[in-house]
């Protein structure tokens, strides 16, 4: 675009930055400036806390548990140690304008001052003395002032206080009050967060922030506030920040800003005197991720210009390294990056809880191929684990640490290796193997943003797209970091988006609300949706036909001929979908087998194994296919890495032998043709990494297998974990170093980690409160997580992946059953069938719905995201019974 039709909008947005800028100083703020002592690191001004409610848009999140705020609300408490009498709490503090300041004590906590106005010497004399019977009135002299100490009758202080030019000065700690009297007493002048925001005009807004920047670290948890990209975020942000509270939107609840000078940030080099572009890719964001990272600039050119001349000035060991591989073709990799790059920090799971996705707006694929071709098999040590193909997609392992951070600046930190692909118009790098194959899977079955209800529209918006975004999805954070608990349940995401202009930045806050309501008549209710009275075929199983991705669900039945069926919506009559040649073995799965665009219910019997596909017209296609041995089969497991599709499947018959079948119609191919295994404990596991596929093989005796496709076993295997297993290891990913792990746990409870080379890494004992306690991976039945269980008699404790415990549930019978139904991270439920019943909890222990569930059969359970409801198909009595909880 040439330079003077840029030239217009660049104006229009520094006009009204600096326009912004400057009135929203131009007043005089309400907050009590002259009494707050200068170390404070953020001040709240609000006339709406001391009400009942504080809510705000159509679906009344509550301002009042927002971080911070939550706080300020709950020192108001203070005021009845000195006065019980609510009607005098209550005059005081109405429809007035009170001040909160917030002052560092601890590496992470704030002592709190609250302000409160006093309008006439009537105020003033109700609040002169305490006015309770069962506390203990000290006052001590500070500089010639006097301070009121109020303890319980236990002596333990609970508040101290000050009356000051007509303002009711209290706070929980009583130094803090003498650094008010100092401040008042001494000529000070005037503190930062005083110089700048004394004169703004916040008389508008229903609640007032201003802040350190410093302070956000201290509302993140470590793991969050360690992230590079988050921490380069908020060096952006200007040194000092205002937020004032826009409550006149139904949609969102938004703090605009005045805006500052901004910080120290990389990103006001390489943005410097361009505009914002608007988002158009929802397509290509995975509702995995949970942390979203965005720069744009809407002019190309003179962001490809800052950008090189920026990294011109650059150097790292990982440049270094490019330099040493592939010589001056290293700038293949920075020349052609395009004006768009976005980082994805994706949900954990069971085997990567600090998973990336980065990408990177690339133009000339072609020429970047054979760049990245000799790159990856240059800088690989191994053989043939340089290079791949995933669904039809070129793959790439880089074994440079912190490439991306070298390429694109340190916001992309957190790559010990890159796995690289390309998804028009996108570079798309990972800094895991599997996480790479999750993305392109999630792409490829539309799994984004873009069919997301919540997150179709994020950043649609009329006003001028900001240069540099955040999204935070609250839900999705919660086994990283406390994000998800410091919000009311209503509130979806969060987003950060920061407008620059030069040396000024002016960001700006929304918090977003789920977009569907549940009514309270039926939240957390449960409701029979459907029943069928049926005594014939499967008696030992319930058999569901469930879309995990759409979260659509469906009965199935087998009838004493093996037809298989399924009911009709009304459940009053059943409909044919293909003939079986015996009872199911195992619970139907349901995934993209045939690579074609649409799922197909994958089972067996204990004869065969059947891909059933169903067109879009009702035409049933069942394809049919035995296994080797001539054992019945006991066991479809599913598992990923499928060469052509996102999954595969593991089969064990009878003898314990297993296959591997990767492709419906092939015939499954036996994988121990050197070992026969025992005591297997399921499921199998894969470890896929570029070039190398493996099974995790468990046996019960402490063995630990890793195998590879061919039925070699690996170098360093079995490992013998010298004690008694119960259950499957599965593998997690090292963040320090990306290499996969292998984990599980022993009978007895030790945590049991081993590398690739089989050395055993740690051996940790686990509590273990009781002697008949016993320890197990607990998988999921899609075998796309696991936790760990500590079962006693009657008790039965779920942990996560580090034996630190999330819930204990007590008085289950014995040999209760327990699953465990993963959705996402943000939608984990855990089953407890016990004496006929089954109870659904979520992973903070809060028990779902109002009544258990009778069921003489282990339940199935699935999940509908766009509803937020939770079907759970169990049988009673002869009848298949289909039952709701909407959860949210």
């Amino acid at each position: 675009m040439p330079l003077k039709k840029l030239a217009i909008p660049v104006l229009i947005v520094a006009i009204l930055a600096v326009a912004t800028y400057f009135l929203m100083r131009d007043g005089r703020s309400l907050a009590a400036w002259k009494y707050i002592p200068a170390n404070a690191s953020a001040v709240i001004t609000s006339n709406r806390l001391q009400d009942s409610t504080f809510l705000v848009t159509e679906s009344a999140i509550n301002v009042k548990q927002f971080p911070l705020v939550n706080e300020a609300g709950g020192s108001l408490s203070l005021l009845l140690w000195i006065t019980p009498d609510e009607r005098v709490f209550e005059r005081t503090l109405r429809k007035k304008n009170l001040t909160y300041s917030y002052h560092p004590r601890t590496s992470s906590g704030f002592g709190l001052i609250l302000y409160v106005p006093l309008a006439n010497e009537m105020e003033v004399n109700w609040w002169s003395k305490p006015n309770r019977q069962d506390v203990r009135v000290l006052r001590h002299s500070y500089q010639g002032e006097s301070i009121t100490d109020i303890n319980d009758l236990n002596s333990k202080p609970v508040c101290s206080y000050i009356i000051k030019d007509n303002y009711l000065i209290v706070s929980q700690y009583g130094d803090l009050i003498e650094d008010v009297v100092r401040r008042t007493s001494e000529s000070v002048s005037q503190f930062p967060l005083e110089a700048e925001f004394q004169k703004a005009d916040d008389s508008g807004y229903g609640m007032n922030l201003y802040l350190k920047s410093t302070i956000w670290k201290n509302l993140l948890s470590n793991s969050l506030s360690s992230q590079p990209a988050i921490s380069e975020y908020y060096k952006l942000l200007p040194a000092l920040q205002d937020f004032h509270l826009v409550e006149n939107n139904d949609s969102r609840a938004i703090f605009e800003s005045g805006g500052g000078k901004t910080g120290t940030s990389y990103l006001n080099e390489i943005l410097n005197g361009q505009k914002g572009k608007a988002f158009r890719s929802h397509r290509f964001i995975s509702q995995k991720t949970s942390m979203f990272y965005r720069i744009a600039s809407g002019d190309s050119l003179d962001f490809k210009e800052n950008f090189e001349d920026w990294h011109d000035d650059q150097s790292s060991p990982a440049w270094d390294k490019l330099k040493y591989h592939i010589g001056n073709e290293r700038q293949v990799l920075v020349n052609n990056v395009g004006s768009e790059l976005i980082l994805c920090q994706i949900e954990g799971n069971n085997s990567i809880t600090d998973g990336k996705i980065a990408l990177i707006e690339y133009s000339n694929y072609e020429k970047l191929k054979g760049v990245l071709t000799k790159l990856a098999r240059l800088s690989t040590n191994e053989s043939n684990v340089s290079l791949d193909k995933y669904q039809g997609y070129d793959l790439f392992s880089v074994p440079i640490a912190e490439l991306p951070a070298a390429l694109y600046g340190p916001m992309f930190g957190g790559f010990p290796r890159s796995y690289i692909t390309y998804v028009a118009p996108y570079l798309v790098l990972s800094n895991s193997s599997q996480g790479l194959r999750n993305y392109i899977s999630d792409f490829e079955n539309r799994i984004t943003w873009q069919q997301s209800p919540e997150l179709d529209s994020i950043f649609i918006s009329r006003q001028l797209p900001a240069q540099v975004s955040m999204v935070a999805s609250l839900r999705k954070m919660g086994t990283t970091s406390n994000a998800g608990g410091i919000f009311s349940d209503n509130v979806e995401s969060i987003l950060f988006e920061s407008v620059l202009d030069g040396r000024i930045v002016v960001p700006k806050i929304s918090i977003l609300p789920k977009k569907r309501r549940t009514s309270g008549k039926v939240l957390n209710r449960t409701f029979l949706a459907g029943e069928i009275e049926w005594a014939e075929g499967n008696q030992g199983l319930i058999a569901i036909s469930q879309n995990q991705d759409a979260g659509a669900s469906q009965l199935l039945l087998t009838d004493e001929k093996h037809q298989l069926l399924r009911p009709n919506p009304g459940y009053d009559k059943t409909l044919p979908i293909t003939l079986l040649d015996g009872p199911l073995v195992d619970a139907p799965l349901r995934v993209d087998f045939l690579n074609i665009g649409r799922q197909q219910l994958i089972l067996a019997t204990a004869n065969s194994l059947y891909a059933i596909d169903e067109d879009d017209n009702g035409l049933v296609t069942p394809i049919r296919i035995g296994i080797p041995s001539g054992q019945d089969i006991s066991r479809l497991i599913r598992i990923e890495g499928g060469s052509e599709g996102s999954s595969r499947f593991v089969v064990i018959d009878a003898a314990e032998n297993i296959f591997l079948w990767e492709s419906a119609g092939k015939v499954p191919i036996k994988i121990n043709r050197f070992k026969s295994f025992s005591g297997l404990k399921l499921p199998l596991v894969s470890l896929n990494q570029l070039g190398s596929r493996s099974l995790i093989v468990t046996q019960d005796n402490g063995l630990i297998y890793l195998i590879k496709e061919d039925g070699s076993i690996r170098p360093g295997f079995p490992v013998d974990m010298l004690t008694r297993i119960s259950s499957a290891f599965s593998w997690s990913q090292n963040a320090a170093t990306g290499q996969p792990e292998l984990v599980g746990v022993s009978t007895l409870g030790e945590l049991l980690r081993a590398d690739l080379g089989g050395k055993v890494l740690e051996r940790r004992q686990l509590y273990r409160p009781e002697s008949s306690s016993r320890f197990s991976t607990l998988f999921d039945q899609n075998s796309l997580d696991w936790l760990l269980l500590r079962i006693s008699n009657t008790k039965a404790a779920i942990l996560d992946q580090n034996g630190s415990e999330l819930f204990e549930i007590e008085n289950i019978a014995p040999n209760s059953v327990l699953q465990y139904h993963y959705f996402g991270v943000d939608n984990r439920f855990i089953s407890i069938s016990s004496g006929g019943y089954t109870s659904i909890f979520d992973l903070t222990g809060r028990r779902l719905g109002d009544k258990p569930i009778p069921s003489d059969l282990p339940v199935r359970i699935s999940y509908q995201p766009s509803y937020y409801k939770i079907f759970i198909f169990a049988r009673e009595a002869g009848k298949y019974k289909a039952w709701t909880i909407k959860i949210r």
